[in-house]
């Protein structure tokens, strides 16, 4: 009988580095930081075109 222990193991999807982990988490930071700036645009045009023809009729009055 052969016992054959390999010196290396082949780990799949195993451990991140520190710089890795820390660009993904740079890059998830980004992420979140666009779509809050996004839904804040989007609000703020929303909320003005909205209000758009009551601020007309104001002002041309």
């Amino acid at each position: 009988m052969i016992n054959y222990t390999p010196k290396h193991q082949i780990k799949i999807g195993g451990n991140m580095s520190k710089q890795g982990a820390d660009k993904a988490g740079q890059d998830i930071s980004f992420g979140i930081k666009f779509l809050f700036c996004c839904i804040g645009i989007a609000t703020i045009l929303g909320v003005l075109l909205w209000l758009l023809p009551d601020l007309l009729a104001l002002f041309l009055k």
